[in-house]
């Protein structure tokens, strides 16, 4: 077991515009928020309810980064086309002729100006297909943005005005993939572009994959040259004579499956210690090995992802004639939920390394593996093969990913952080794309008025390719950047206590991946009515929507919801002592007893504050997934809480030696008295078990209290009256006294139990809480400066003892 060192981590914050690949200029940010401001938002006219509450985390996450994800490649309007200025340079940064002979052009923006142009002169509506995806909206080019703004569109605008597009909004959304090519572009100009120590350089094929998937989607959604049936005539069946040589869907296709696979061989490379040791790295560059695999020539798995964007651009860039080809390229790559599983477990597996996660590291993996598979493989079959092939021990591929040695994460909250939200951007995708998640018919409530409509920013199919582009460009900044400067090929023992130093957001960052793989079977539980309406006021205010990540055992978080707990109890009322006790008569002439004591109220709960606290967490390595977990203690300390304590009791007289005068006689007696409390010593605890968590187990995260102390540390009667009593002052005083004690010492067992009630109720809701996300904006979240306050000393042997800081408390308890 090693004992991590947890230092007390601040809320996480996500600045979702504010990170490089998203960076817009004031006049891009101008024209994108113009054309924003002039959209309309759905309302109840179009079966939208639920738009005037609070949005879950989901549709918070699919509101961010607005301008990017909804504003931008309009059918109509130009102001939505401000983001690709740069784009002719970038293209023409990749030389064609005898340096890149598969560039099939002097550069690749000829190249694509090329590939677009012929497409525009060959598809015509009477070829079309009609598809599955919602949108069919036929327009010709010279009524869009290609015939009012060609310089912004090109090199899309190089197609004819007399063109058609069967899906405006869908087709040209795509131009959002040129980002990627861009995003490659701007990397390379300030920095080196790796290329691996030279051992597989691969800038001048990301721009092209970039654009060929711009292309290859844009040309399917636009001219569909096979679908459901023939629109022209009805029939299910190709026909040379009436349909293109051609299959633009193919386009589509090998256009994803490339540039995702691509991106994964890229990230192998990254994260592996040595990304030039090819043949190490081969069993898992390769994918997936199968007997179906030998026809390509690598050792029956698939081959450098290079060789296949070289050959998609240059039949591309050749004549028409040949593009059939493309459709028996999609045998040589694997389809990009493939790709995509296989770039997030190499992740998993970098960050779960066997020098931070110890013998559970390949347990861990295996966990994590088969809950990512099973959540993102759409098709069951496939998934249970995938899961068989990645997650289970004796593959090659697993294997390697157990023996490879990989670089070491320094921070392993902040890599899990960036993991997660690709992984989100890529689960926000799939939820756009229409048929990836589930359940079906999800979008059915949002198909009349809602979605499918002239307004391209709430075409959901458009949306997914603005969506995968955002995603793929923080893939851009994760290969290319952040994995050198967030890890390292070998590591000190400080720089694994480092590592580990953020454990509660290590926890809560586990949290939202689990939660965003449940979106993939509960997208029916994302409100578009609320996403739209967020988007909308995101990007016409110019501001981006930024929020916080709460972590395991947040101090301020627990403060919070303590606080809203004695809230809640505020006031206690009603508690019965249960009391029954002589009071000695001075005299000794009569039997006197106090009985009935009820404290009718005690109030002030609502002015609850922590003003300390310290937290210790360590990371218990199991031997198994099973047994590993994260342990956390958290040491406390409250402000003085002032409190008025109201009760009421019977005096009684009963008998006596005194004979009649001594009669049963009844005074009721009412006291208040004004105490001031303080939780002095306060331990409570938590766990994560990391198994549980990845089976979604309601019990992962558990919390509890392992030591309360009350003190009073203030107690003083303000009012006592025993009603129309006519004994001895003296006797009187007795009562007063003895009342006050019990109240106090009665009333401390009973203020005990409630506080460690409402503690106990506000761990539970802290742990429900852990990897919520919050508006950076709350102020509620506040550790408190005590006021001053004048200490009585109580008289009663409980509070005898010296307070101790509770700092001093809790480091000699965790330590003992």
């Amino acid at each position: 077991m090693a004992l991590r060192s947890l230092r007390l981590a601040a809320l996480t914050l996500h600045l979702t515009l504010a990170l490089d690949p998203f960076y817009l200029s004031p006049e891009q940010i101008a024209q994108l928020q113009g054309a924003a401001i002039s959209m309309s938002v759905p309302g109840m006219a179009e079966g939208c309810t639920g738009l005037n509450q609070d949005p879950t985390d989901v549709e918070m996450d699919f509101a961010a980064n607005a301008y990017w994800k909804y504003f931008t490649y309009d059918t109509y309007d130009p102001r939505t086309w401000v983001t690709l200025g740069d784009l002719e340079t970038c293209l023409r940064s990749v030389p064609g002729g005898d340096v890149n002979e598969w560039v099939g052009a002097p550069d690749l923006w000829e190249a694509m100006t090329l590939i677009f142009k012929q497409l525009g002169d060959t598809a015509q509506p009477n070829h079309w297909w009609k598809q599955s995806w919602f949108e069919h909206n036929p327009v010709k080019n010279s009524d869009t943005v290609l015939g009012s703004a060609p310089g912004a569109t090109a090199p899309i605008s190089s197609m004819s005005t007399e063109a058609w597009e069967q899906q405006p909004c869908n087709a040209f959304s795509n131009a959002a993939f040129f980002e990627i090519s861009l995003q490659a572009c701007k990397t390379a100009s300030t920095q080196h572009f790796g290329d691996f120590s030279g051992t597989w350089p691969w800038k001048n094929e990301i721009i092209a994959a970039g654009a060929l998937m711009a292309y290859g989607s844009f040309a399917m959604h636009g001219n569909p040259s096979s679908g459901n049936w023939h629109e022209a005539s009805g029939s299910i069946h190709k026909n040379v004579s009436r349909d293109l040589p051609y299959d633009t869907s193919m386009m589509d296709r090998v256009s994803m499956d490339v540039l995702f696979f691509v991106f994964f061989q890229a990230i192998v490379r990254a994260v592996a210690r040595d990304p030039t040791d090819t043949e190490a790295l081969k069993p898992v560059l390769g994918l997936l090995k199968s007997d179906d695999l030998a026809p390509l020539g690598c050792d029956n798995m698939y081959c450098d992802a290079r060789d296949s964007i070289h050959l998609y651009q240059k039949t591309l860039a050749g004549p028409t004639s040949e593009w059939y080809k493309i459709d028996d390229m999609r045998y040589g790559i694997p389809n990009y939920e493939l790709s995509s599983v296989g770039l997030v477990l190499v992740a998993i597996r970098a960050i779960m390394s066997d020098d931070l996660f110890g013998s559970a590291g390949m347990s861990a993996y295996t966990g994590v593996c088969s809950a990512l598979v099973l959540s993102l493989m759409p098709n069951k079959d496939e998934a249970v093969w995938a899961e068989a092939n990645y997650c289970k021990p004796g593959t090659d591929w697993y294997n390697s990913m157990k023996d490879l040695k990989w670089r070491v994460v320094k921070d392993i909250a902040k890599s899990l952080a960036t993991l997660v939200t690709i992984l989100e951007s890529l689960i926000e995708g799939m939820f756009w794309q229409e048929t990836l998640v589930g359940p079906t018919g999800y979008l059915d409530p949002y198909l009349k008025g809602v979605v499918n409509v002239s307004a391209c920013w709430r075409q959901t199919h458009g949306n997914w390719h603005r969506v995968a582009a955002q995603m793929m460009k923080e893939l851009m900044e994760f290969i290319t950047t952040d994995v050198y400067t967030t890890s390292v090929t070998q590591i000190s023992e400080a720089q694994k206590q480092q590592a580990w130093s953020s454990l509660n957001l290590v926890v809560a960052e586990f949290k939202i991946f689990v939660n965003a793989l449940k979106t993939m079977k509960a997208a029916n539980e994302v409100n578009l009515c609320r996403v739209f309406k967020l988007a909308k006021e995101v990007a016409a205010s110019g501001k981006p929507l930024n929020y916080m990540v709460l972590p395991m055992m947040d101090a301020d978080g627990i403060n919070w919801l303590m606080a809203k707990e004695m809230t809640a109890r505020d006031p206690i009322l009603n508690l019965d002592l249960n009391i029954n006790e002589a009071v000695k008569d001075p005299t000794g002439g009569c039997n006197y007893n106090l009985e009935n004591v009820v404290i009718d109220e005690i109030s002030g709960f609502s002015k609850w504050k922590m003003e300390d606290v310290a937290v210790q967490g360590e990371y218990v390595e199991g031997n198994s997934f099973d047994e590993t977990m994260v342990k956390f203690k958290m040491g406390l300390k409250s402000c003085p809480l002032h409190l008025k304590v109201k009760a009421r009791g019977d005096f009684v007289k009963d008998g006596g030696k005194l004979g009649f005068i001594c009669k049963r006689l009844v005074w009721r007696t009412t006291t208040e008295i004004n105490i001031a409390i303080r939780l002095s010593d306060m331990i409570v605890w938590s766990q994560a078990h990391f198994q549980k968590l990845f089976a979604g187990d309601a019990t992962a995260l558990t919390a509890g209290v392992d030591l309360l102390n009350i003190e009073i540390i203030k107690a003083e009667v303000t009012e006592f009256d025993i009603t129309n009593f006519p004994g001895e002052r003296a006797l009187s005083n007795l009562v007063n006294s003895l009342m006050k004690g019990r109240v106090l010492e009665e009333g401390e067992k009973q203020l005990s139990d409630n506080v460690k009630a409402s503690l106990q109720r506000a761990l539970n809701d802290a742990m429900a809480e852990v990897g919520k996300k919050v508006s950076v904006s709350t102020e509620r979240r506040r550790l408190a400066t005590c006021d001053a306050y004048d200490a009585v000393l109580v008289d009663s042997a409980r509070h005898a003892s010296l307070l101790l800081p509770v700092l001093g408390v809790f480091l000699t308890l965790v330590t003992s």
